[in-house]
Formats: structure tokens, C-alpha cells, sequence
């Protein structure tokens, strides 16, 4: 199974670098090059060298991609190598993960180890993680950190050692905020699940570690960008795009040419932080001002955002192939059906599997929460696919199991 992903995500990053970085209006490779590249020539975590400080991105894969830079420059196969191991990490935490916690359920050795194999080929031969792995993006190492995030808290909530493994969760955690911030609240929220459970101590350690590894960034942000936040600038934008009206696609339109002056403006690499700052503080207050107008029609807004991340075909990333549109929502009514599958396991009896099930929905549960409200795609929950197929993994080898004990 680790061979098979490992082969598969070598040979998309293979492809890859052949084709080139996607283009930056598309793609995030050379925004992350620049802010690498600053890391590395300056030591300053700035939009490109000589730049203004970059208060949009977490620091978490610049840094990741520093020792590439150094040894190769800007180019994509190194990365892409690295993140096919990352990749092929994720499989084995997850296949590990689901055994370890249907065990401890209280599941047969058996019916564990068919759910974890079903759950891992899934991963392991999932098309969203190949052609995502492959990009210089954050997606790869975020889907990792996320991944062992969930591991761990599983561990500290169920098992043996729950201060070490809450502890290292809460490590893994701010990792994960640090690589993408919209997660920045996903500890707090397992922290409480932890208590919740009669874990008191492992959800002190778990918010310990947190805390303590995201205070060295939250306080750059506060001096740099006068925020004493670790997520960094941006949801005001998403949140005044998520007002907007939307494109068969998806996009939000912004016909105000203002508005798209401010935003280009907003995104230049050499507009000032403190312009930055000013144009977030903006957008946000403006899509307040349209929210209280018409409060309705923004909640409503939230449910094709929701449904978009995980019912899409991911085309964007196959450029620059051009997918025609049947095929592409043949893929995303493909992808839907995984996630109804999914869904499909918090119904299961009650018992082991629907446990597990109930745990491992913390992760896509989250991700759709955060992102429904803010202008979002698919790529958005990409980290969180793995415990899509586990989900679907583990109805499908429940309901298995359950036909094969009524026999004929």
C-alpha cells in the first residue's frame, strides 16, 4: 500500500516538474518561492526579497521549502519529492489511526484491519491527494500535520501516555495553524472534547503546547501587523467575497472596479502592511454592512460553499490539462457520492464502527465550519479528505460485514 502511494505521488511530482509551477494566478508556487526565497537570502519572512513582511501566509511551508531553495533554487521537484513522502506519510498515520482506535472500541482484530486496509487504499490511491501533493502549496504538509493532529488526539483521548500524546497533538496543532491558519481554532475545540471525556490534564498539555509554540508568531504579528493573532490577515477579504454574487463555477464576481483595484492591491507582493491592514479592516467592515442587509441571503450563501468542498472535480488542479465540463461533473458527482458514503457512517448502529466514525468526523466537520462562511473552493478541504475516505471506509466495511452475518 506505502509502495503503491509513494510510486504514485513520485510520479505526479515527476510530471510536474516537467510542466513547470502552475501559474501564480492560479496557484500559490511562486508566492511561497519569493517568501522562501526572502528566508533564505535575508532571513526575513517578507513577501519577496526586499519586500514588505508578509502578513498572509503562515510561516510553517516557506520554511519547509528553505532547504530546497538553498540547494536547488526555485524549482518544483524537490519539493514535490518531499511531499510524496509527506503524502505517503498520511496514508500510514491514517490506515494506523482507524485500527488503533476501532480496537480500542472495541472491534475484532479482524473487522479493524479490514476497515484501516480499505481506509488506507483509499488514501493511498485517492486522486485528490495525488494531483494536490504535487503542487508547491501547503496543501501536502498541512494534510500531514492534520493527520497526526487527529492521531494524536486520538491516542491521548483513548489511550496509554495521554500527557505526552496530548502534548505532542498540541505541537502538531500549531504546526498546522502555523502552515494554514483557518485551523487556528480546531485545538481549543479538541482540548474541550478532551475535558469533555474526563481528560483534564491531557487537555491542559494539549492547549500547553499550543499555546507556547504559536506565541513567537503571534507576537511578530502584533509588532509587524499590530494583530496579536497567529492566522495572520485575510478573512476580511474572503468575508467581503463571500457577500458577492458567484459564477457558474463558483468564483465570486467583483464588478466594482474598485473593488478589484483594492483586492490586486491587497494581493501585490509591495503593497505595505500597513495598506494591507487598511484594506482588510475595509472589506470587512463593508461585508459586515452587506451582511446586516440582508442576513438571509449570506446564511443561504453558506450552504453551496459547504457542499462545493467537497463536491467539486478539483480540475483546477490538473492544468494544464482542459478537462471538459462533462467529465468534470462526472468527477465531482463521483467525489459527492464518496462523501455521502461518508456521511453515511455517523448512522451506523450503535456500536464501534459508529464511535470511530463520530471521532474521525472531527476533521471534515471543522473544515466545513470554518470555510462556510468565507469565500472558499474546493481546494480548501483538501487536508481534510483522508478522514472523508476513512468515514467511507469504515461504513462500507461495517455494512459488509453486517450482509455477510445474514448470510444468503
Amino acid at each position: 500500500m506505502l509502495a503503491v502511494a509513494l510510486a504514485l505521488r513520485v510520479a505526479a511530482a515527476c510530471v510536474h516538474a516537467a510542466q513547470g509551477p502552475g501559474p501564480g494566478a492560479l496557484f500559490d508556487e511562486r508566492p511561497f518561492f519569493l517568501v522562501a526565497q526572502a528566508l533564505a537570502e535575508e532571513g526575513r519572512f517578507a513577501t519577496r526579497p526586499g519586500g514588505p513582511p508578509d502578513v498572509i501566509r503562515g510561516p510553517a511551508y516557506p520554511v519547509f521549502l528553505v532547504p530546497f531553495y538553498l540547494v536547488g533554487g526555485a524549482t518544483v521537484l524537490g519539493p514535490g519529492l518531499a511531499q510524496a513522502l509527506l503524502g505517503t506519510g498520511t496514508v500510514w498515520i491514517v490506515a494506523v489511526a482507524l485500527r488503533r482506535l476501532l480496537r480500542r472500541e472495541g472491534a475484532s482484530e479482524g473487522a479493524a484491519a479490514r476497515a484501516a486496509g480499505l481506509a488506507g487504499w483509499a488514501c493511498a490511491l485517492s486522486p485528490i491527494a495525488i494531483v494536490w501533493d504535487r503542487f508547491v502549496m501547503s496543501e501536502s504538509l498541512a494534510t500531514f500535520l492534520m493527520a497526526a493532529t487527529i492521531a494524536l488526539w486520538l491516542e491521548a483521548a483513548r489511550g496509554e501516555r495521554p500527557l505526552a500524546r496530548a502534548f505532542a497533538c498540541g505541537a502538531c496543532g500549531a504546526a498546522l495553524v502555523l502552515a494554514k491558519p483557518a485551523f487556528v481554532l480546531l485545538l481549543p475545540g479538541l482540548a474541550l472534547l478532551l475535558s469533555w471525556r474526563g481528560r483534564g490534564a491531557a487537555a491542559g498539555a494539549l492547549v500547553a503546547a499550543w499555546v507556547v509554540l504559536l506565541l513567537p508568531w503571534t507576537a511578530r504579528n502584533a509588532e509587524v501587523a499590530h494583530r496579536a493573532s497567529p492566522a495572520g490577515l485575510g478573512s476580511g477579504l474572503f468575508l467581503y467575497a463571500a457577500t458577492l454574487p458567484r459564477a457558474s463555477d463558483g468564483v465570486p464576481v467583483i464588478d466594482d472596479p474598485r473593488d478589484r483595484a483594492a483586492a490586486e492591491r491587497y494581493l501585490d507582493y509591495d503593497t505595505s502592511v500597513d495598506e494591507r491592514v487598511a484594506a482588510d479592516t475595509d472589506f470587512r467592515r463593508r461585508a459586515l454592512q452587506r451582511i446586516r442587509a440582508r442576513p438571509l441571503a449570506y446564511l443561504a450563501s453558506w450552504v453551496p460553499r459547504g457542499v462545493r468542498l467537497w463536491v467539486s472535480s478539483h480540475s483546477e488542479a490538473l492544468g494544464p490539462l482542459a478537462v471538459p465540463r462533462p467529465l468534470r461533473v462526472a468527477i465531482a458527482l463521483g467525489f459527492g457520492a464518496v462523501t455521502l458514503v461518508a456521511l453515511s457512517a455517523l448512522l451506523l448502529p450503535a456500536g464501534p464502527e459508529r464511535r470511530a466514525a463520530l471521532a474521525l468526523a472531527v476533521a471534515p466537520a471543522y473544515t466545513t465550519l470554518v470555510h462556510m462562511p468565507l469565500s472558499s473552493g474546493s481546494r480548501y478541504g483538501v487536508v481534510a479528505w483522508p478522514f472523508v475516505w476513512s468515514l467511507a471506509a469504515l461504513a462500507l466495511s461495517a455494512r459488509t460485514r453486517a450482509r455477510a452475518s445474514l448470510g444468503p
